[in-house]
This record gives C-alpha cells, sequence and structure tokens, in this order.
C-alpha cells in the first residue's frame, strides 16, 4: 500500500513540474473546518510533529499541502529526517514556468517560521489577505505515514469586518472540495452542535451523500464531563446519520510543555489521554474505532482505495493531453539530426550543431528583414522602412508638439542660465553646457505628468510592435518548417 502511495506521488510531482496538475484535477485529501475547530492540529495528530504555525484569527491564509513519507517503510532508512518547504514565485524559468523557492531543514522548529515567511510573500504582506497559492511541506522522515493532505484556511463567519475574507476563504475552500477525486476531512470540534458545524456543512454542499467525506471530532479532552457525545461518536446526530463514510474522535496533540520534551513524548501523551477519555464506561464500547492511530489507518486504507477508484478517469485524462502535445510535435515535424553532425568529432550527434545553425540562420533572416530583402508582404510599410518612418517622422513630429519653456519668458530664461555660473561672453563660452539650467527648465514633474514621456516613449513602442511584427511573420512562416534548414 505504501509503495503505491509513493508511486502515485511521483506521478503527481511530474504532472505537476510540466503544469499538468493545473488541467486534470487529482485525488487528494482536503482538510476543512471552522477556523478554531482544530484542524492543523488534527493534520500535527496525524504527522506526529508540530510545525505548523499558531496565533489568534486566522493563521493560515494559504493552502498548505504536506506531504508525509516514511523513510523507513519506503527506503529502509530509519535515520533520514528532511523538511523541504515549497512555493511558486512570480518569476519564469527558462522553459517559461513559475520557479520554485525551495528550502530544506531537518528540524521541525523551523518550520512554522518559512510558513510564515512563505505566507507573507504570497500574501504580499497584507493583513488578512487569502490567496489560492500553494505551499507544500514535504516531511521525510521515518516516523510519519505515507500521506498526503491539504489544509485550507478556517471558515469563518461572516460580518461586515470581514467581509472580504470570508468571501476569498469561501471561494478557496470550496474550489478544493468541488473537485470529484478530493476526500474531504471534515474538522469538527466535538463539544459543539454537528449542527452549526463549518467543515460538514461545507462537505454537505458538494458532497450531499457523504461518499467521499470523513468527520473527525476534535478535542475530546474538551468535552465537558455532564455531556454524552456517544451519539456523534457513533456517527449520527438528532436521531439521524451524519453524511459521511465515517466519524473519528481524536485528542489534538498537545503542544510541548517543556524545550526538552521531544515529539515521540508527546506522541505518548496524546495515546494516554485518549485511552483516558475512551476508557469511560460510556465510550469504552467505541475505542476500537476513534484515536488518532485509527484515523491514520483508515485514512489510508480510504485514500488508497479512493486512487485504484480514479485511476481509469485519470488515466483518460492524461492520454487525452498525451494527443493534444503529440498532434503538436507532429505539426513540428521530425529533423535528422545525424545529417548536421560534426564529421571531425566522433561524439557529435548532430543536435548542437543543428540549434547553433538554426540560431545563425534565423539571426540573418531576421536582418534581412530589417533591411527589405525579404518579402513581408505589400500591404503596409514594414522592417526596417517601417522602424525609420517611425523615428524620422512620428518621433521628431511628436518632439515638435511638445514646449516645456511656454511658462517661462526669454528673460528669465536667461536669468536661470547666469544664476546658474553659465558665463555668457563669447571669448570665454565653455565647450560644454552644464546640465543644471536645464534641470531647472524641465524639472522631473514636466515628465512625470505624462504629457512628454508618452510622446517620447510612443514611437519606442510601435517599433518594438514591429519589431515583434517581423518576429511573428517570420516564425509562422519559417521557423517550424524544418526543410528551411535542410
Amino acid at each position: 500500500m505504501d509503495k503505491y502511495i509513493e508511486d502515485f506521488g511521483k506521478l503527481q510531482s511530474i504532472a505537476e513540474s510540466i503544469g499538468l496538475d493545473r488541467s486534470i484535477p487529482f485525488p487528494q485529501i482536503v482538510v476543512v473546518g471552522g477556523q478554531s475547530d482544530g484542524k492543523s492540529s488534527v493534520l500535527e495528530s496525524i504527522a506526529g510533529h508540530s510545525f505548523l504555525p499558531r496565533g489568534q484569527n486566522t493563521v493560515t491564509r494559504t493552502p498548505i499541502r504536506v506531504v508525509m513519507r516514511n523513510t523507513r517503510l519506503l527506503h529502509g532508512n530509519a535515520g533520514l529526517q528532511q523538511i523541504t518547504v515549497s512555493y511558486e514565485t512570480d518569476q519564469d524559468d527558462e522553459r517559461g514556468l513559475k520557479k520554485i523557492y525551495r528550502k530544506q531543514m531537518d528540524d521541525f522548529t523551523e518550520v512554522a517560521a518559512e510558513i510564515r515567511t512563505a505566507t507573507d510573500r504570497l500574501t504580499g504582506g497584507k493583513d488578512g489577505a487569502v490567496v489560492a497559492k500553494l505551499i507544500t511541506v514535504e516531511v521525510l522522515s521515518p516516523t510519519v505515514p505515507n500521506l498526503t493532505l491539504i489544509d485550507l484556511p478556517g471558515r469563518i463567519e461572516r460580518i461586515a469586518a470581514n467581509e472580504r475574507m470570508h468571501q476569498e476563504i469561501e471561494d478557496l475552500v470550496m474550489g478544493y472540495i468541488r473537485n470529484p477525486k478530493a476526500i474531504i476531512l471534515a474538522v469538527h470540534q466535538a463539544s459543539n452542535d454537528l449542527g452549526v458545524s463549518r467543515g460538514i456543512g461545507a462537505a454537505n454542499w458538494v458532497d450531499p451523500e457523504g461518499l467521499r467525506t470523513i468527520c473527525v471530532l476534535t478535542k475530546l479532552d474538551l468535552v465537558d464531563n455532564a455531556d454524552n457525545i456517544s451519539e456523534r461518536l457513533g456517527g449520527r446526530a438528532g436521531g439521524d446519520a451524519i453524511k459521511c463514510l465515517r466519524t473519528v474522535g481524536v485528542i489534538n496533540t498537545p503542544l510541548p510543555q517543556l524545550p526538552s520534551q521531544s515529539e515521540e513524548e508527546l506522541r505518548k501523551i496524546q495515546d494516554a489521554e485518549e485511552q483516558k477519555f475512551f476508557n469511560q464506561p460510556r465510550y469504552r464500547d467505541l475505542k476500537e474505532l476513534h484515536g488518532t492511530r485509527n484515523l491514520v489507518d483508515y485514512l489510508s486504507t480510504v485514500f488508497v482505495e479512493h486512487l485504484k477508484g480514479s485511476l481509469p478517469q485519470l488515466r483518460k485524462d492524461l492520454d487525452a493531453v498525451r494527443v493534444i502535445y503529440e498532434e503538436r510535435l507532429e505539426k513540428l515535424g521530425t529533423i535528422d539530426f545525424s545529417r548536421y553532425a560534426y564529421k571531425g568529432n566522433p561524439n557529435s550527434t548532430g543536435e548542437f550543431e543543428y540549434v547553433v545553425g538554426a540560431i545563425e540562420k534565423f539571426c540573418t533572416s531576421f536582418i534581412e528583414s530589417i533591411n527589405g530583402r525579404i518579402d513581408l508582404g505589400h500591404g503596409r510599410l514594414r522592417g526596417g522602412v517601417r522602424v525609420e518612418q517611425l523615428f524620422n517622422s512620428l518621433y521628431w513630429d511628436n518632439l515638435d508638439y511638445i514646449y516645456p519653456l511656454s511658462d517661462i519668458t526669454k528673460a528669465e530664461a536667461w536669468n536661470i542660465i547666469k544664476n546658474a555660473g553659465v558665463r555668457t561672453y563669447l571669448s570665454d563660452a565653455p565647450l560644454t553646457f552644464p546640465a543644471s539650467p536645464l534641470q531647472l527648465f524641465l524639472p522631473w514633474e514636466t515628465f512625470s505628468d505624462g504629457q512628454i514621456s508618452n510622446d517620447v516613449t510612443e514611437p519606442i513602442y510601435r517599433v518594438h510592435h514591429e519589431h515583434y511584427s517581423i518576429l511573428r511573420g517570420y516564425g509562422k512562416n519559417r521557423v517550424y518548417d524544418s526543410n528551411v534548414y535542410n
């Protein structure tokens, strides 16, 4: 089962590296709930480590995908522990895809600060901003299960003060759980009425029969002794069955009380608290179905079965994309690179020589287009003639419309020149005219008001557009024609 999940993870990583995840929905486990229901704590309980940011109000403001891989089960390496935080930046790489920022660490105490930094960068440092940009936390450890979960911002009550944030969170949450291949982990605080559950409420909107929803009741240790939640733990509310695959109750991971406390000690404390709760007579018959360890086992089983059920459609989606790209490649044609191999180098395959030759031919043809030696059509002036026209007519015509000294008299102009220390006697006139008078004639405000900058730069933009038209026309007719280089 673990190998099955690992292979799927590799497939998903490949799809993400080429941008296929944006067009093909992949199976995933999505954690959804109210702001204070304990979503992040559930995820930490599953991982067995405390590493997510904590604080007041909405701390999670981007989707956080936690990829857990057990190094002992997959690779037989019981000692390896490595955490990587990554996210997509606004910069493009050489393939035109967004560059990925990555930072590796081996200490879980460093992860929360790195997630906060990533959140600030992705939200532009704006307080209360919620964005759909994904932060990925990959955990390689001998103590974690082989699961991938996505923690979403907690749903909040809509009031006038946070109306925008409320809508951003709702759009983000619904966008993830509407995916028919997503398993919904609906988190709800056990002591609260299920009728007002934000997690189960959201799940019921998109999965009314509960066929891909798992209900997790959190903070069992906070349930009042006078309250009996046996019905909720049994999957019922008000006599009606909760629309979900199963209900699992957990006690959230405790925060370390001492700096020296290890994650294993915290896990033992959590296990002891869950045993104490379910050893109560009214809950004793339910303890085999609840607790964090049972939740992990059930999630793993359900996710693998969900993967198996999703594979046929996923295969169809991938095949459809493959056909599209194969058709595009076929239009580009094939090239016999061996024809271009350098005879003096036995290791030459011809690919490098072909690329260099193609670049040289392209540059030569572009220059010929500028010089008018290639027919680009006669509907209008094109190429170098058009560029020359833009500079020799439009550029100078636009400059003629600009008279920056319209508010300065001739006497004032001479006073400015003299006050700037410019000698006006012909016998001792300087060879160069200092810039200081010009700065007084043409202060920066003259340029920043848009008049001069627009009039001067318009011809430049048109020249750029003409260059692009040449490239587009040349590329359309020649670049992808393999015969050009034969």
